[in-house]
């Protein structure tokens, strides 16, 4: 059963919602919860619900919102605040909480390479006062991020990859995976392991919403980052100094911090994706928002 699964979708033979669809069958089959409900978020979507949704639908964008003035003229422009942290991360990363079939559906259909994403209105109301109130002949209209179409196929490749990568481990465990398959404590601590460790890395939101605490480290740099990775994955030398530089200059500042690194990813994915290395754009946003920005 799992085995079928990961050769037709390494093959391209069925689709990813396909795939995460006949996997429910797998998590049912070993019990495990936290399988079960990251396959239907998945599936579903994430409702809006932050505290849930990984790391790898988090996207850099640029926040931008549409203003008018009394005359009916109407003009888009970059939002610029100098906010606190908690607003400069919604600004400047979205957050991508639509199914899987819905993203491969939009990936297939948008015609544009620039996806919109509208604020919530309560966030457009925070935004409206600073805008009207530098200029009262300002009103804005609506407000939202922009980011590259190329990032929902990432998203769609990331999933795809911890689904495979959960399974090969699973399939290695446990290859003779019958319905009659019975569970120990010792079966799922394993299971547990192999599927919070490929998908979730330490941070398991089930864990999170049940109540423990997981403690971040909120964006310090970490000395032991080794850089070279990012070459290795085709980012430039320059590039990467780029990168440090902000880092350094940005120790005391995070708000500062959050805002460079995630227009700086932006930069380096669009110049990545000029050189046709789209497959290693996953790689360097998981990189960015695992090594930098915790």
């Amino acid at each position: 059963m799992i085995k079928e699964i990961i050769n037709e979708l390494a093959y391209d033979k069925i689709t990813l919602t396909q795939a995460l669809t006949r996997a429910k069958l797998v998590a049912f089959t070993i019990d495990n919860q936290t399988f079960q409900s990251w396959l239907k978020w998945e599936l579903e979507g994430y409702n809006d619900n932050k505290e849930l949704l990984p790391e790898y639908r988090k996207v850099p964008c640029v926040p931008m919102a549409k203003i008018g003035d009394r005359y009916g003229r109407k003009n888009t422009v970059m939002i610029r605040l100098n906010q606190t942290l908690e607003i400069m991360e919604m600004l400047s990363v979205a957050n991508v909480y639509i199914s899987v079939p819905s993203l491969e559906t939009n990936f297939a259909t948008i015609q544009s390479d620039i996806c919109t994403q509208e604020f919530a209105p309560a966030l457009t109301e925070l935004l409206r006062g600073p805008f009207e109130a530098s200029n009262p002949q300002i009103k804005l209209l609506s407000a939202g991020q922009e980011f590259n179409k190329l990032y929902l196929k990432n998203i769609i490749d990331m999933t795809k990859q911890k689904l495979i990568d959960t399974l090969l481990e699973l399939n290695k465990e446990f290859p003779n995976l019958t319905d009659d398959f019975k569970m120990d404590k010792e079966k799922n601590t394993k299971i547990e392991n192999i599927i919070t460790t490929n998908i979730y890395g330490s941070n398991n939101p089930l864990n999170i919403t049940a109540g423990e605490h997981v403690q971040q480290s909120g964006f310090t740099f970490n000395t032991a980052v080794d850089f070279t990775q990012l070459e290795k994955l085709g980012v430039q030398g320059k590039e990467v100094e780029e990168l440090q530089t902000i880092i350094a200059e940005n120790k005391d500042n995070p708000s500062g911090k959050l805002a460079s690194v995630m227009k700086w990813l932006g930069g380096v994915s669009a110049s990545i994706a000029a050189r046709g290395l789209y497959e290693k754009i996953p790689a360097i946003t998981e990189f960015v928002h695992t090594h930098i920005l915790k």
